[in-house]
């Protein structure tokens, strides 16, 4: 294996890595969602990228 593509394989998993923080209310719903010091809140999560990402984890906090 050369070089170039080790070096390749550690960028493209790098790129993959996120950092998410949620906030989560009294009432176990999320109010504020942070994806790679990017926040989101309901005023402007559903015009994101991550609409779906923030209700699939609102539900499973529900179920828990």
């Amino acid at each position: 294996m050369d070089n170039n593509n080790v070096t390749n394989n550690n960028n493209n998993t790098n790129n993959m890595l996120k950092t998410i923080t949620i906030k989560v209310d009294q009432d176990n719903d999320i109010y504020e969602m942070t994806v790679n010091n990017v926040t989101y809140t309901l005023d402007n999560v559903y015009e994101s990228q991550y609409s779906q990402l923030f209700d699939e984890l609102n539900m499973s906090i529900e179920v828990m």
